[in-house]
């Protein structure tokens, strides 16, 4: 976890507080999925292009990191389309730097525990220390509510495509799955040698997981890494692109209010701190128009070939080539 000076930042690091926990196999695939393609992973066309003046490259770079694991624009919109699956809303503070510490102009951190009071005021509340883990060190604050500067607040909401209650249903059914296992009375049968017995078949026990398994996440298009298995597949290819294109349209809508954080965040330093920044897609596809591959793939208009480079991401996918963000 970052640690700001707090000269510089109204808020407490907490511990993260998300509604979603990945407790099951199927879940933390999921989040490692939503991770690893929200924003794709490039060699020769960044998916994102900063052009700033009056700072470093470097120095942006670190001013719009959310955590030490990560680094530059693609990694904020990753954690903040992370943080948004797990807790179905992100608040960031805008810490500017008073010149009186060494870094870059501003930074940027993720705060949890903000409500609004009655009044319209954000405030942080501060768990007492009897509910905070072991391993986080506690402060004075312990069991009180911190006033935020509602200025330099960001507030990240889910898409509207993709509201709470779905994403807690989505989460709810895959924590549900168990793996496959031999019943009891099964095995007992098996130690028996009971030929008479009813017959537990493994192969029809998986396939039935497996089903469950796509049910549960078809409101988002996830396949559970469907394309990786081989006789076991469920699905035939032109449902698998078809669920593809759906989970596409699902990282898009993640992604798209994750830019807008950024923009609001980018407009917001850069009247405090003196510097312009532009930033530019390429080959990043935004909601609407994977509904129009979509409705094109649906209609036969779409090669197989062009939908593979479309869910992979590519930059030479059809459609503009390149989008400003800010």
């Amino acid at each position: 976890m970052r640690r700001i000076p707090l000269t510089s930042r109204k808020s407490r690091p907490l511990p993260p507080m998300p509604k979603v926990r990945a407790e099951s196999l199927q879940t933390r695939m999921l989040l490692e999925d939503v991770h690893n393609q929200v924003v794709p992973y490039r060699h020769k066309i960044e998916p994102y292009v900063v052009d700033v003046e009056e700072i470093s490259n470097h120095a942006f770079e670190k001013a719009v990191t959310l955590n030490d694991q990560s680094l530059g624009i693609d990694d904020f919109l990753r954690e903040v389309a992370i943080g948004l699956l797990r807790s179905h809303e992100v608040w960031i503070e805008v810490c500017i730097n008073d010149g009186n510490t060494e870094g870059p102009p501003f930074e940027v951190c993720e705060v949890y525990g903000v409500k609004r009071t009655s009044t319209g005021q954000l405030v942080q509340e501060i768990p007492d220390k009897a509910n905070l883990p072991d391993w986080f060190q506690a402060t004075d604050d312990c069991g009180h509510c911190l006033k935020l500067d509602s200025d330099t607040m960001v507030h990240v909401s889910l898409p509207e495509s993709y509201p709470s209650q779905v994403l807690e249903r989505v989460i709810r059914d895959l924590a549900n799955v168990h793996s496959i296992s031999m019943p009891a009375w099964a095995m007992q049968h098996a130690e028996e040698g009971n030929a008479d017995g009813p017959r537990f078949d493994i192969s029809e026990a998986s396939r039935t997981e497996r089903l469950y398994i796509l049910q549960a996440a078809l409101p988002i298009g996830w396949t559970a890494r469907e394309i990786y298995l081989d006789k076991s597949r469920q699905i035939n290819e032109y449902y698998r692109h078809l669920r593809e294109l759906r989970f596409l349209h699902f990282l898009a809508s993640m992604r798209e209010c994750a830019e807008a954080a950024l923009r609001e965040i980018l407009t917001l330093a850069g009247k405090r701190c003196g510097f312009t920044a532009s930033v530019t897609a390429h080959g990043v596809c935004t909601p609407d128009e994977v509904c129009e591959f979509i409705r094109r793939y649906r209609a036969a208009e779409l090669p197989i070939s062009a939908v593979t480079d479309i869910i992979l991401q590519q930059a030479a996918v059809p459609g503009p080539e390149q989008r400003k963000i800010i």
